[in-house]
């Protein structure tokens, strides 16, 4: 996945007026390739959307500025475009990739629509009905334009919900809010008997009902060579899905060889944090990192505790992933692995998500074919 050229974090995509643009969580900045602006520019209301949905602030601890572009990691120059004059915007020469500070886009937006004088035009009468107090009342006219305040309004219009959904809304995160435990059932592909090894795919489930699924993303020759050879080392990304297939979370996986790492991100870009292992000799060790790099919680399993994943927050207990026994034909064969996920009450909606990944990213580096080898 691409990087921001201004805080070196992974950029997320995101679909308005049809047309696709990359932002950055922690600085909040955009980036565009070629013509995108342009097409962007015909709905000035678009770009404000997209200044709305990445807000800078969502991680902390932002490096220098590297200035590259995310695609070719061609260097970015400064370049003045004569329909938006003013407003400072870096482009990459090679590719024709435009990168845009945050409040850049809404900066562009006001010059391509400023604000007019309002014509007087003649209004129909129009009625508000509520119920107040359980008894009908119309407004009609000015009366009920001058009467209805603002914050109501407001409350009742979604401004921003990416992808369809609220930042927690929806019935998949209202079943990871609820539940006390869930279940992450690995799916079987028959090339796994030859030897294979295949995008991974997951059932989640809460209380034997299925409420998501989870996909290993990728499905290009490349990729499969790289997925038999470098299993669980290469990069990769899962994206977990609700009932109705829109994407709820995300979880990116970094090329590395030691100290296996797995960032998590809601759909609409938000970073809750990451999985992270550490060095350790006799026992299965990994931190959960809040987004601010902060440890959430602790994995320190010996190694004669298999199947055992307990996560501690100090010397308290507040989750656990467990591996279930699938049968002996399952557990030589195939890479198909059960696991229960604990939740406890005192844990926020974020590290619940965070507590679901983590029994993906133990499925990957502890029980995987290429794991073990």
């Amino acid at each position: 996945m691409p990087r921001c050229p201004a805080c070196s974090e992974l950029l997320f995509r995101r679909r308005i007026e049809g047309v696709e643009a990359d932002g950055c969580p922690g600085c909040g900045g955009l980036w565009m390739d070629n013509g995108e602006l342009q097409a962007l520019s015909k709905t000035p209301g678009a770009l404000r959307k997209l200044d709305k949905i990445f807000t800078p602030g969502m991680q902390a601890g932002i490096p220098e500025r590297n200035g590259q572009c995310p695609r070719c990691e061609q260097p970015l120059g400064p370049m003045e475009f004569e329909q938006f004059r003013g407003v400072r915007l870096d482009r990459c020469k090679a590719c024709g990739g435009i990168w845009l500070d945050h409040g850049e886009a809404t900066s562009i937006a006001d010059k391509l629509d400023p604000p007019a004088e309002p014509a007087p035009v003649a209004v129909a009468p129009m009625v508000v009905d509520f119920v107040a107090g359980g008894s009908p009342v119309a407004f009609r006219g000015d009366a009920a334009a001058s009467w209805l305040p603002e914050p109501m309004v407001a409350s009742t219009v979604p401004v921003h919900a990416p992808l369809g959904h609220s930042e927690w809304g929806g019935l998949f995160w209202d079943e990871v809010h609820s539940s006390d435990h869930l279940t992450v059932k690995q799916r079987f592909e028959l090339a796994e008997l030859f030897g294979y090894e295949t995008r991974n795919k997951y059932e989640i489930l809460s209380e034997n009902r299925t409420i998501g699924w989870a996909a290993e993303q990728g499905k290009s020759v490349l990729e499969f060579i790289t997925r038999q050879f470098l299993g669980h080392w290469r990069s990769f990304e899962i994206l977990v899905f609700d009932e109705s297939r829109q994407p709820v979370l995300r979880a990116y996986h970094p090329f590395r060889f030691f100290f296996q790492r797995l960032e998590v991100s809601l759909a609409n870009g938000t970073f809750l944090g990451a999985i992270q292992q550490r060095f350790s000799l006799l026992s299965k060790r990994f931190d959960v990192e809040g987004p601010d790099g902060r440890v959430l919680m602790t994995v320190d399993s010996p190694i004669w505790r298999l199947w055992t994943f307990p996560f501690r927050r100090g010397a308290e207990e507040v989750g656990t992933v467990l591996k279930r026994w699938g049968g002996l034909l399952t557990e030589g064969f195939t890479d198909r692995d059960t696991f229960t996920v604990k939740l406890g009450r005192m844990l926020s909606d974020s590290e619940r998500a965070l507590l679901l990944a983590a029994a993906i990213f133990i499925d990957l580096q502890y029980f995987e074919q290429k794991a073990n080898r």
